[in-house]
């Protein structure tokens, strides 16, 4: 059961609890007011004794049916919001899955017509290209990704080699050269730790303006670090900022900060975390993760 489902049965069932509630109350009181003004009919005229009763059974009348039909209308909202957002989840991801489709189709052509023409002068088309639809079926995958991201019974993991993951993603970025220095074996959802990957080398390729991207891995006090270092122009912000909340923009020309928030929530949900510093060099751009060892050499 998905994080979102779960949220809308405890809604549900605080809302009957809360109607059962004030209408068992309300009950009370009318019953508690009526027994009282039976008590006090010794000191009162027969006439006010009989309007007493009247009101109170009108008002008490009156508030349990305003607390019925408005406990009534909040569960027929809530289940119809709960309905409306399983469509909207349904539409989405069908929607997402077959762009995916088509998307990816298009970028191993304009892979493999780069491929056939390495020999040649480069076509900067073929490499805006490649370059856009990288970036949209990344786009696309964040969006699946967000869809479900509460859902930890998406992740599957296995133990795969960091080399043999960044081997994949080489091609997708023709114009970056990405290095692996120090290759670890990890113990990780493949999918969704590639899409770390992507949004993080995306990062450097857009918005640090870099030509080379150096992942390196390594193992210590029992964790597994990889870092995604990158010589571009850098962060100039509070990097503890970064990633921490959806849509996050330190600048008016950065992107939406959806992958870097994106990123850290899957690794939180491998057991691992994701920070951003400064490259001891001093220059450039460093994304330092951090999961638990596998345990494999």
């Amino acid at each position: 059961m998905s994080w979102l489902k779960h949220r809308y049965r405890i809604l549900g069932v605080l809302t009957w609890l809360w109607l059962a509630l004030t209408v068992s109350l309300t009950s009370w009181w009318m019953i508690y007011a009526l027994s009282t003004n039976q008590k006090l009919s010794g000191h009162e005229l027969p006439q006010d004794i009989i309007r007493a009763n009247r009101m109170l059974y009108f008002e008490g009348a009156t508030l349990i049916g305003l607390l019925i039909l408005g406990g009534v209308a909040l569960i027929y909202l809530v289940h119809r919001e709960r309905k409306r957002s399983r469509q909207i989840e349904e539409f989405f991801a069908v929607l997402t899955h077959e762009l995916k489709t088509p998307l990816a189709s298009l970028r191993l052509q304009v892979e493999s017509l780069i491929e056939d023409n390495r020999d040649k002068e480069p076509n900067p088309l073929l490499t805006r290209l490649l370059n856009d639809s990288v970036r949209l079926e990344l786009q696309l995958e964040n969006a699946l990704f967000i869809a479900g991201l509460r859902s930890q019974n998406q992740l599957h993991k296995e133990l795969v080699s960091l080399g043999e993951l960044v081997q994949r993603l080489k091609i997708q970025w023709p114009q970056l050269q990405i290095k692996i220095d120090g290759d670890v074996k990890i113990k990780t959802d493949i999918r969704a730790f590639d899409g770390v990957l992507k949004n993080l080398i995306q990062n450097a390729a857009v918005h640090g303006k870099a030509n080379e991207v150096v992942i390196r891995g390594s193992t210590k006090n029992g964790k597994t670090i990889i870092e995604v270092t990158d010589p571009g122009r850098g962060f100039e912000g509070n990097f503890g900022s970064l990633g921490k909340t959806i849509f996050y923009r330190p600048q008016t020309r950065s992107g939406s900060g959806i992958g870097l928030y994106l990123s850290r929530r899957l690794l939180e949900q491998m057991n691992g975390s994701l920070e951003f510093v400064t490259p001891s060099s001093g220059k450039g751009f460093c994304a330092k993760i951090s999961l638990p060892d596998s345990g494999a050499r």
